[in-house]
């Protein structure tokens, strides 16, 4: 056993080969277990080497599994080496990921099991965390993203999970995974492997990288930071920047990539969003957020003004200057002195920058431009001066253009006359120092500042008339000389743009003025308010004193100065305009006048607003129309005070009150959302209703137009009290027909019996009174409309009826919602229970409506469905019960009815007569069948009511859709309509199919199958001898249909196919259908309308074929002259034995002559003469040996040699065989090697084989008939070949068919067969 065991690990250890692993498991099933005879320390060692070989063994397999083949002594030698054992596992793996297919998660977790087996097995020097390892980088760095994805089982991708699981392990252990350090650390290595890897910006690579870092949870910064380097690859690839992602890691200033963009891309620039972007991505200057956005928008400025584009530069530079980086400075000094960069204020602030951050040496330069721009800007627009004088700021022509421009200017304030936009002035400003001594004024803070003398910024740089004021001060100032007439206008325009500011101001530039006119357009300039209409006329009163009592000297102040305004004003006022002493004092007394009367209406307007409700004071004062619509607007209050004050100002500015008060009605109605009995309180309040019912057409008319719509028709109590105001004021209009007063009665009643009814609906005449009425309708309240119907309007005119009310009741109360969504009236004894419920009210009924009640009952849309049969029938009983009572009574009957009581029998009568037909076994069985379409014919046929138009309609509807003709004769019997067939119903169906078949379109399919199925049913019913269709009567309405000529001679043929088809017609209705088939392909083929004496007899129809011949000229045309002779009587040249006038020779010989020529190939040729030959022979009009040998020499002389031996063949003339013969050789060998099976079948079938057996040709027989004959086939012949004596030829046809091996058929096994064949 020893010996045995040793010898066993010996030969296993010692062999070198790796594919002996199945022997090698046979040794060791051959070795003894355990416990196996005596046993000995050795016999122990050498189990345990065993053992250990079973190991090396089963690794051995593991590996070879997985493709990785090692000998067993190999796995012996390196299981306690690290290194060794590594490196296997890495290269298992490896071999596993970086298989074609991507693993699937059971594969992968087999693999792991795999690797952990031969780690606990053999591999003890390896940890089983290092397994896992490195299976994830193998998935990781294997280059597919699915593996990557099941990397992610096996690794920790989250801390916080790690922490969970240490801090909480469950009770089988923490499950092993990689820990969350080495995982980042793997996914990093894989990432920069993929990265580093890439050869463009858009490799696969870089996708690969993307999921390993995404494998990641709580992303740390080392995996953010390589995201961040794919990012901005991707940037550098948006932007066109060609360059590798390794050269991108590598780069040390990777700002220069940022130039790089810039300089290669010339828009890239406007993308600044995305160039920061990238410098965050890139990491630029990565300890100063700052720094790197000043560097990037300082390139980005520079290049965008190298390109002009001052918008954007501005843009960055503006940007530059917020961040405060001092390096930006020149570049926005650059931008700031191109004199192309028009924006003033940007120019100045970045000035300013470039001032605060430039050298000390640049300062005195950069003052300068600064305060040429400045002087520039407030004197001119730069597009005034020419090009030339523009480049040149500070030059002499400079100076020259900034004197005129500084004219023009001038003259422009001092035109205008556009009104100032400005808010109103409500108080008179002054400076803070002088607040205290002047009552009632307001401080102007805007112009506060920290030095009492500083002028306010805002009039240098908003203000074109403080930006003149201040360069007439500079040139003086530097003793340029000024024009004398800007000095003058200067004031002018600063008192209007003072006026916010100091009003005493703005007088005193008033009052320096010499012209009052001038001064006047200055005055109406100014937004009207009480200051302004005050410091109007205080002007002219004080112009008027100045000059009758005008200063002495210069020191002395003028003592109209010393007064108030208010006494100035008065007493200008006071003086009579026609004593002044001067046109022009007389003026300034009528200015004043004039200023004082917008004032008092200003006064007016003031107090509106203080209501609070918006008037635009301005527009009020000047827009009479406005002026009116506000007035009106106040009216619509509830504030009584408010109406009051509308009403003064109404009376004031001559606006008829009536209209206020008519506006104060509308809203209380309408807008006030008061209920009505505030409403009738406040209108009692105000003397409103009296004032309106001067004019009551007028007001009825008004309310009708604007109050009545915005009513809603459910809202009772308003509509009341809308009328009775009405009706109060007297009005003559009756409001929808009826007086106001008959509507407060309607009111009244309905308010308290129908609270849900929408009144105006029932007035609106869109809707029927009763189907408004049906919604309300119930027992308590029937009694009550029913009263009020003949008030209400009917929609045809008149007004309703009392009997049409209960009959709505009655339906609505049958039919009601449960009755419709339940089977509770399949119940007859509850039908019928409801029925008496509703019979009640009968006599209440006139005798039409009581037709219409008990049509809607029976015949109800859902009467089939949810009732039997015999409720309805018990129901028209009870009815004509009633009536047949009634009819006694009918003389004494005030109710006035177009229908008598003996006409409502007589419907009774028939409608009975109807429903009881229901109960026949042919109606049941339409009803009950399991197909839709029948038990629509019963739901049909129910509610026709036995209307004869109906049931015709139905009876077609049925013929057409298929319906057997006995089952619609069964239903026209049942139904009892006089005068009208199955006949009938048959050829209007026939008519309405064709007419859809004319049609065409989609449906033409289903009218063709609908055609198929009617002329089945038609030959069924006269296959089963019942004469109840005349097909005779049917063929002139498809004679019609074949005789219009809008049908296309496709429908018609295929129409007149079917009826042939379907039908047995006599024999002059077949020379009906003859002519019709015959005349569609006419129409079709040659666009020729035939006549019937065409086709009279044989001369006729000779004739007819020889025109047709004539006209034909392609394939299609003769094979349907060839159809058509196939399909007629034979003609008498048919059989004629000259080829010149056999009709099938002439129209073979046109066909082969015109399709045989020039570009035309006739494909069918062949296939079509053969058919026909074979066709001949079988109908009897076999071609004579002349027309055969024509037919063929014909065939041989367009090249058709194979055709023409078929023909031969299929005649019965065994003296044209040998020629056949001889063709189809040629034709073989012609057509390198092919030939046509049905020409080989017919050699076999003439008995021909040994007359090919010395030609080429015998190859493909013998084939053939090896291929595609039956075994007598192949027999008879091998017994032709052999008693031709070709022996061998017959043997080795046999041996072939017995399936004999290709070596065996030699030439004995011929003659071996051939002996046998003869005995």
């Amino acid at each position: 056993v020893d010996q045995l065991m040793t010898l066993a690990l010996d030969c296993i250890y010692t062999c070198e080969s790796s594919d002996q692993l199945t022997h090698a498991f046979a040794i060791l099933e051959c070795l003894p277990q355990r416990g196996f005879g005596h046993e000995t320390e050795k016999t122990a060692r050498l189990h345990d080497d065993v053992d250990k070989l079973e190991a090396h063994l089963s690794a051995a397999e593991v590996l070879k599994k997985h493709g990785v083949l090692k000998p067993v002594f190999n796995i012996r030698d390196t299981q306690d080496d690290k290194d060794c054992a590594r490196k296997l596992f890495v290269q298992l793996t490896k071999q596993v990921a970086n298989k074609k297919q991507p693993l699937s998660k059971v594969e992968c977790q087999e693999v792991l099991r795999d690797i952990l087996d031969l780690q606990k097995k053999v591999y003890h020097c390896l940890d089983a965390s290092l397994c896992y390892e490195i299976l994830a980088e193998s998935l990781l760095t294997c280059g597919c993203e699915e593996n990557i994805l099941l990397a992610r089982d096996i690794m920790i991708c989250d801390a916080e999970e790690e922490r969970q699981a240490v801090a909480a392990p469950s009770a089988q252990g923490i499950t092993p995974k990689v820990s969350h350090e080495q995982t980042v650390a793997l996914v990093l290595k894989a990432g920069q492997e993929y990265f580093n890897s890439a050869s463009k910006s858009r490799d696969v690579s870089l996708d690969l990288a993307r999921k390993c870092f995404q494998l990641i949870d709580n992303v740390p910064t080392t995996i953010q930071q390589e995201m961040d380097l794919l990012s901005a690859v991707q940037l550098l690839d948006d932007f066109h920047v060609d360059i590798l992602p390794l050269q991108v890691r590598l780069c040390e200033d990777r700002l220069t990539l940022i130039s790089k963009i810039l300089e290669s891309h010339s828009d890239s620039y406007k993308q600044s969003g995305k160039l920061l972007e990238l410098g965050d991505l890139l990491m630029i200057h990565a300890r100063s957020r700052e720094e790197r956005t000043g560097k990037i928008l300082t390139l980005a400025a520079e290049a965008a003004l190298k390109k002009e584009d001052y918008a954007h530069t501005c843009k960055m530079c503006l940007q530059l200057k917020s961040l405060g980086y001092a390096p930006a400075w020149q570049v926005c000094q650059q931008l700031a002195t191109d004199n192309n960069f028009k924006d003033y204020r940007a120019r100045m602030d970045l000035l300013s920058f470039s001032l605060t951050h430039c050298q000390p040496d640049h300062i005195s330069s950069l003052l300068r431009v600064r305060n040429q721009i400045t002087l520039q800007n407030m004197v001119y627009n730069t597009e005034d001066l020419s090009q030339t004088v523009q480049e040149r700021p500070g030059s002499q022509e400079w100076m020259d253009a900034i004197q005129q421009c500084l004219q023009q200017r001038t003259k422009l304030l001092g035109g205008e006359d556009a009104p100032i936009t400005s808010a109103p002035i409500q108080y008179q400003k002054v400076q803070p120092f002088y607040a205290t001594v002047v009552p009632t004024t307001e401080e102007n803070k805007q112009e506060v500042s920290s030095s009492f003398y500083t002028a306010p910024e805002r009039a240098a740089t908003k203000e074109p008339e403080w930006r003149l004021l201040r360069c007439i001060i500079m040139f003086h100032m530097a003793n340029l000389p000024v024009k004398e007439h800007v000095d003058l206008e200067a004031p002018l325009d600063l008192a209007v743009t003072s006026a916010q500011d100091d009003i005493a101001v703005m007088l005193a530039h008033l009052l320096t003025t010499p012209e009052v006119g001038t001064a006047e357009k200055c005055l109406k300039r100014l937004p009207q308010s009480a200051i302004t209409l005050q410091l109007a006329a205080y002007y002219y009163a004080v112009s008027i004193f100045t000059r009758l009592q005008p200063a002495i000297t210069s020191n002395t102040v003028n003592p109209c100065y010393l007064y108030p305004p208010r006494w100035l004003i008065k007493a200008v006022l006071k003086v009579n305009s026609q004593l002044c002493s001067s046109e022009d004092i007389r003026l300034h007394v009528e200015r004043v006048a004039e200023w004082v009367g917008l004032l008092q209406d200003f006064t007016q307007v003031s107090m509106l607003k203080n209501l609070g409700k918006g008037v635009d004071v301005s527009r009020f004062l000047s827009d009479e129309d406005y002026k009116r619509e506000t007035i009106l607007g106040l009216a619509m209050t509830t504030d009584l005070s408010v109406l009051e004050a509308a009403v003064s100002m109404a009376t004031q500015y001559r606006i008829p009150v009536w209209e206020v008060h008519m506006a104060y009605l509308e809203f209380i109605f309408t807008d006030s959302q008061l209920p009505v009995k505030a409403i009738e309180e406040k209108l009692k309040e105000t003397d409103t209703l009296a004032v309106l019912s001067s004019s009551p057409d007028e007001m009825a008319q008004q309310m009708e137009d604007s109050i009545y719509p915005s009513l809603a028709g459910t809202e009772h109590a308003a509509l009341l009290y809308y009328y009775q105001v009405m009706a109060a004021s007297g009005t003559s209009l009756e409001p929808s027909g009826l007086k106001p007063s008959v509507h407060v009665t309607l009111l009244r009643k309905i308010k308290t019996s129908a609270p849900g009814l929408d009144y105006k609906q029932l007035f609106a005449g869109s809707e029927d009174p009763l189907d408004v009425l049906r919604n309300v309708l119930s027992s308590s309240n029937v009694h009550v409309l029913a009263k009020l119907a003949n008030k209400i309007p009917a929609k045809d005119g008149g007004f309703l009826e009392s009997s049409e009310v209960y009959r709505t009741f009655l339906l609505a109360f049958f039919w009601n919602e449960e009755a419709l969504n339940s089977d509770l009236l399949q119940d007859k004894e509850e039908c019928m229970e409801r029925f008496s419920a509703c019979s009640e009210f009968l006599p209440r009924l006139t005798p039409s409506d009581i037709v219409t009640f008990t049509d809607n009952i029976i015949f109800h849309s859902q009467a089939p469905v949810k009732m039997q049969v015999d409720s309805r029938i018990a129901i028209v009983r009870d009815v004509l019960d009633h009536t047949s009572k009634s009819v006694s009574k009918q003389k004494d009957s005030k109710k006035q009815d177009s229908t008598t009581l003996t006409e409502v029998t007589a419907w009774l009568e028939k409608a009975l007569q109807h429903l009881q037909t229901l109960t026949d076994d042919v109606i049941i069985g339409l009803r009950d069948s399991s197909e839709s379409r029948e038990r629509s014919y019963a739901m049909v046929y129910d509610l026709s009511k036995g209307q004869a138009d109906k049931i015709r309609a139905l009876v077609v509807r049925m013929s057409i859709d298929g319906t057997p003709l006995d089952t619609v004769d069964q239903v026209l019997q049942l139904a009892g309509i006089q005068g009208f067939t199955v006949d009938h119903a048959a050829k209007q169906a026939l008519r309405e199919i064709l007419n859809h078949v004319r049609e065409g379109g989609t449906a033409y399919q289903d009218s063709t199958s609908q055609l198929v199925t009617f002329l089945r049913n038609v030959h069924d019913c006269a296959q089963s001898g019942k004469d109840i269709v005349s097909v005779k009567e049917l063929l002139p309405l498809v004679h019609d249909f074949c005789a219009d000529m809008s049908v296309s001679s496709d429908k018609q043929l295929n129409v007149v196919k079917l009826v042939q088809q379907h039908l047995d017609v006599a024999v002059e209705d077949q020379q009906m259908l003859l002519f019709c088939h015959t005349n569609a392909m006419a129409t079709q083929n040659w666009g020729l309308q035939i006549q019937r004496e065409d086709m009279a007899d044989d001369t006729a129809r000779q004739s007819l074929y020889l025109t047709l011949l004539g006209k034909s000229s392609s394939v299609e045309q003769f094979q349907a002259l060839i159809a058509m002779l196939c399909m007629w009587p034979t003609l008498p040249s048919s059989s004629a034995s000259d080829p010149e006038d056999n009709s099938w020779i002439q129209l073979l010989s046109a066909r082969i002559r015109c399709c045989s020529q020039g570009d035309q190939l006739d494909a069918d040729l062949g296939q079509d003469v053969s058919s026909l030959v074979s066709t001949l022979d079988s109908t009897g009009q076999l071609l004579n040996t002349e027309c055969t040998e024509h037919l063929m020499e014909l065939l041989v002389g367009v090249g058709r040699t194979a055709v023409a031996a078929k023909v031969a063949l299929l005649s019965p003339y065994a003296q044209l065989y040998p020629g056949a013969v001889a063709l189809l050789t040629k034709s073989y060998a012609q057509d390198e090697g092919t030939v046509d099976k049905e020409a080989l079948d017919l050699l076999l079938s003439r008995h021909l084989a040994a007359q090919v057996a010395e030609t080429p040709l015998y190859r493909a027989l013998h084939d053939h008939v090896l291929e595609h004959s039956a075994p007598d086939t192949v027999w008879e012949t091998s017994q032709q070949l052999a008693a031709a004596g070709y022996s061998a030829e017959a043997g080795s046809l046999m041996a072939a068919s017995q399936m004999s091996h290709p070596t065996l058929r030699v030439l004995d096994t011929a003659l071996h067969y051939v002996q046998k064949l003869w005995k």
